[in-house]
């Protein structure tokens, strides 16, 4: 197996322990198998529009417009709570200049995952990098240490020192920073990354 994973997919399963990572396993790959579609990407419209706010400094209200004309029961559901969520964290017109994010990839034994954080802000003149956090449960601590510390070894740049990283739970509309781990969390999750190979070939 040597497929490119999303990194909410790589830490779907490294959260989990025992038999749940077999089915982990096998849902990333009936993903893969079926390729990417936009159309069932639940929170596609979401992404695009806030990326779209903030680089053209608009007030939050233009995120009204994601709810007109909604026919996803679901969608009609969830919109509202991540709008107030983002609307919390991001008021009427703050004043954060926008930066295209960086973005990479973390390899390790055959596994690529994708690190692709969503905003580039600088959030009361910090240059903050931030993944989006869409779920209904809060993130667990062991969900960000995941996140952030992915981003920190793949994306870090020696020439921006100041940058940090961090996950903008988006329904609660707050950002949690990263807290530096060492570099024996990286070995975690370089077995992480191996056994998810393992146990991806195998079935």
């Amino acid at each position: 197996m040597s497929d490119t994973i999303s990194i909410t997919r790589f830490v779907d399963f490294v959260i989990k322990t025992g038999t749940p990572k077999i089915t982990s396993v096998k849902t990333t790959k009936e993903q893969l198998s079926t390729g990417y579609d936009p159309r069932t990407d639940f929170y596609k419209a979401f992404r695009e529009e806030v990326v779209a706010m903030h680089k053209a400094s608009d007030p939050n209200t233009r995120l009204d417009t994601l709810l007109t004309g909604l026919t996803d029961d679901k969608k009609k559901t969830a919109y509202p709570a991540l709008l107030a969520g983002y609307k919390k964290f991001y008021k009427i017109r703050s004043t954060w200049p926008w930066f295209d994010p960086p973005k990479g990839s973390w390899d390790h034994g055959g596994v690529e995952v994708n690190v692709n954080p969503e905003l580039g802000l600088e959030v009361a003149g910090t240059p903050t990098v931030l993944k989006l956090y869409f779920k209904e449960a809060k993130p667990s601590k062991r969900e960000l240490a995941i996140i952030n510390h992915l981003q920190r070894i793949t994306l870090y740049d020696a020439s921006k020192p100041n940058r940090i990283f961090g996950v903008l739970d988006v329904r609660r509309g707050r950002i949690i920073p990263e807290v530096l781990n060492n570099s024996l969390f990286t070995a975690l999750l370089q077995g992480e990354a191996a056994s998810f190979k393992t146990i991806g070939d195998a079935i």
